[in-house]
């Protein structure tokens, strides 16, 4: 079995905005940009808990929050500007639904306006960079009638929970209509947690609850390119999901420093490898304040000795770096080569296809390395990529 761990290196409201797209914060400063666009996706908690979608009935009355629509509020307020908008959103929550990691997918509500008045859209506000909305800005919704709020969300490369919401501002009304929306970002392969949270020294030991989302059987090869700890006996062949038990100290690199992903391989062709983020103090990456990837992992799948894998790597805000001038893998025996790269000049994001070679003569097995990023303005950043390198998919690690 060839298994590489190498430490990565790097260099470390409501409406003010009014625009169209969604960007999602995270409690770590250090890591804040990191964890917004990979997995960007939960608070710090426990483990064992699922990071739960906003309904509307936990929303709080603040400045840019209301509550579930009052009709009788509405009906009895004196003073339209501070009643709630006469709007009910059908359905209350907008999902998505299950989304495969970096797809773009679209989903809708409606906006029924129950006033015997119409009632004007002044402009919609999702509260992340991952999401835009149809533009609606002006729109009047006639009394007794209703409009279609499109939502599109470019899902996270990592897999976990997306959470946000949409505001919608009406002409007259200083409270906002807030429209929770949720996906659940996931490969074939589902983990859960999506995250082990070991921060504080939390969790350093639990379970993973692994399962196939089609329910086909598929067999666990390894777990950061060591033997699976099963549960439960696994004798009887694949199945379609699993408990695995996990240590972090298992993980532990020679530095001292644990991997920001746990990897889990499978033989299936269509999920190979599936990330796990470990959130602990000596697991953060070293970031840039001017290079933003949108994603800080590089999940390379599987190829065979002597193959080659692509990776499309979006960066944002690209006039801030340049272009890309250099990708350099740590890792003896696979090398990366920038293929191609334009920047969009209406987003200002760049877009980068980056073609990663392994020597023929690679041993087979598990590989996580970190692959350092040089942009022409001399940002420079590395983060962590992982590969299968077999002949089949039933190898054995």
């Amino acid at each position: 079995m060839a298994y590489r761990t190498r430490h990565l290196l790097g260099l470390a409201s409501a409406f003010g905005a009014l625009v169209f797209v969604i960007g999602c914060g995270k409690p770590s400063e250090a890591n804040k940009a990191e964890e917004a666009a990979s997995a960007q996706q939960a608070p710090e908690v426990s483990s064992g808990a699922s990071q739960q979608p906003v309904g509307q009935d936990q929303v709080r009355a603040l400045p840019d929050r209301v509550q579930p629509f009052d009709e009788t509020r509405f009906r009895n307020a004196e003073d339209g500007a501070n009643a709630l908008p006469p709007i009910r959103v059908v359905p209350p929550t907008l999902n998505w639904g299950t989304v495969a990691p970096s797809a773009v997918t679209t989903g809708s509500v409606q906006l029924q306006n129950i006033s015997d008045k119409p009632v004007k859209i002044l402009t919609v506000q999702p509260s992340c960079k991952c999401t835009t909305s149809k533009d609606l800005e002006g729109a009047v919704i006639p009394p007794g009638g209703s409009v279609e709020l499109d939502a599109e969300l470019e899902a996270q490369a990592s897999p976990g929970p997306r959470t946000v919401q949409i505001r919608v501002l009406f002409e007259g009304y200083s409270q906002v209509v807030t429209i929770p929306a949720k996906a659940d970002i996931s490969r074939h392969v589902r983990v859960r947690p999506p995250y082990i949270n070991a921060v504080e020294g939390k969790n350093a030991t639990g379970v993973l609850m692994v399962n196939s989302v089609d329910g086909t059987p598929f067999t666990i090869l390894g777990v950061q390119g060591q033997p699976p700890q099963f549960s439960r006996s696994t004798d009887d062949g694949p199945k379609s999901s699993y408990i695995l038990n996990y240590d972090i100290e298992n993980f532990l690199q020679i530095d001292g420093r644990y991997p920001r992903y746990v990897v889990i391989e499978t033989d299936r062709d269509d999920c190979p490898l599936v990330e796990v983020m470990l959130r602990h103090e000596q697991s953060m990456l070293q970031l840039s304040p001017i290079f933003k990837p949108r994603s800080y992992q590089m999940n390379l799948g599987r190829t065979a000795p002597g193959g080659s894998v692509s990776f499309d790597l979006g960066v944002r805000e690209s006039t801030t770096t340049g272009p890309l001038v250099a990708a350099m893998v740590e890792e003896p025996g696979i090398s990366a080569e920038i293929a191609d790269q334009s920047i969009d000049d209406a987003t200002d994001d760049l877009n980068a296809k980056i073609i990663f070679t392994v020597a023929a003569d690679k041993p087979e097995g598990f590989y996580y390395f970190p692959v350092r990023l040089y942009a022409s303005n001399q940002a420079e950043m590395a983060i962590p990529a992982f590969i299968s390198v077999r002949s089949s998919s039933a190898s054995s690690p």
